[in-house]
């Protein structure tokens, strides 16, 4: 994920796909299924660098999602290599495929279903998309003074910033209901955002998710 944010309505040169009458369709069966979230410089690129990079559970029932760091790595993490000032991780972001060929996840076995493969520009789209920038303006601002994107230079403070930016998500999950009704919405271009899935059917089933009045509920077992 990154941190420098342009507004979709002033971002340059962008044709945001339009997508009208979408019908919910049946995206994820009913089990467990996690999904690899990837933060990076600039999808697209064969060698970019990683900025961040979450398992999200989603549950067979209930709407209550559960997000695990995998980097930076938590403080009390076993493996403290990506949990303190380190060298930059390089990763090919051609394609969400592509972008899960590292060391740091084949060491950890970690299994996931789908993944998401984004950078600044695409999470600036998908924040708007899910009630607009302002909705997330400290959150935003405290990542860019901790330099949160450098995530390889302060793993703690890029973490606790993207930490927090989730849990803002989370609390904004509410009016996602509306947001992402099928009708129309607009998915942010393929040279931002990736998904090894069909990017509609993701954005449906987060649509599905947070049907409820409350919208659903996230859990950070190793933050908190």
């Amino acid at each position: 994920m990154g941190f420098s944010y342009i507004p979709a309505s002033s971002a340059p040169g962008f044709e945001l796909e339009t997508v009208q009458s979408v019908e919910a369709k049946n995206f994820l069966p009913r089990e467990q299924i996690n999904v690899l979230l990837i933060g990076v410089e600039h999808v697209g690129s064969e060698e970019t660098r990683l900025m961040s990079m979450w398992l999200i559970l989603i549950p067979p029932d209930g709407n209550e999602l559960t997000f695990m760091p995998i980097y930076p790595q938590t403080a009390s993490s076993a493996d403290q290599r990506y949990a303190s000032p380190h060298e930059p991780i390089w990763v090919d972001a051609r394609t969400p495929e592509s972008a899960t060929i590292t060391r740091l996840l084949a060491e950890q076995g970690t299994w996931w279903d789908e993944v998401a493969l984004l950078d600044e520009i695409g999470m600036a789209l998908v924040l708007d998309m899910l009630g607009g920038i302002d909705s997330y303006r400290e959150e935003l601002s405290s990542m860019i003074s901790v330099g949160a994107a450098r995530a390889w230079e302060n793993p703690q403070a890029s973490l606790a910033a993207q930490t927090a930016l989730l849990k803002r998500i989370c609390d904004n999950s509410s009016s996602f209901g509306l947001l992402l009704s099928p009708g129309t919405f607009e998915l942010p271009p393929s040279t931002h955002f990736l998904s090894s899935t069909n990017r509609v059917d993701l954005f449906i089933e987060l649509y599905k998710l947070s049907s409820s009045i409350n919208g659903f509920g996230c859990q950070f077992p190793t933050m908190d």
